[in-house]
């Protein structure tokens, strides 16, 4: 049986900013009213960074991959605060499919951006991140 390990690699951290209306909107249309949108920014790899009320929606959400396509940018981050028992900080996923990948299991560029929104929010540097993929990692 293969054991598990772990890799740890050195990303940047990307800066995000302020949405625009046509990509506020664009989100609007591949969530509507199944889970709210706590906050959204542009991140610096031109993908759409959105969070979610709970971890829990961040593993339960089912997008439509045909929306998602239509959005500005290469791609969406769906995110939330990890619950405390979890052992995480935050959990996420990836979907970048008008590059081919319906979803990334475990996306290091959408990582430098996460590390850099969260540590804003939870005012710190390191984090143990779950990528909430089927195939799943840490």
């Amino acid at each position: 049986m293969e054991q598990p390990f772990n890799i740890e690699l050195d990303f940047p951290a990307f800066a995000s900013t302020e949405c625009s209306s046509d990509e506020i909107s664009s989100i609007s249309k591949v969530f509507g009213d199944h889970v709210p949108v706590l906050d959204m920014k542009k991140t610096a790899s031109d993908d759409l960074l959105v969070v979610l009320p709970s971890a829990k929606d961040v593993t339960d959400v089912q997008l439509d991959i045909e929306e998602i396509k239509k959005c500005p940018g290469r791609g969406l981050i769906i995110c939330a605060a990890a619950p405390p028992e979890s052992g995480f900080d935050f959990f996420s996923r990836f979907f970048c499919p008008k590059y081919g990948v319906n979803e990334d299991p475990v996306c290091g560029s959408a990582h430098c951006a996460l590390a850099h929104y969260w540590s804003k929010k939870m005012e710190k540097s390191d984090f143990i991140a779950f990528a909430a993929s089927s195939r799943s990692g840490m």
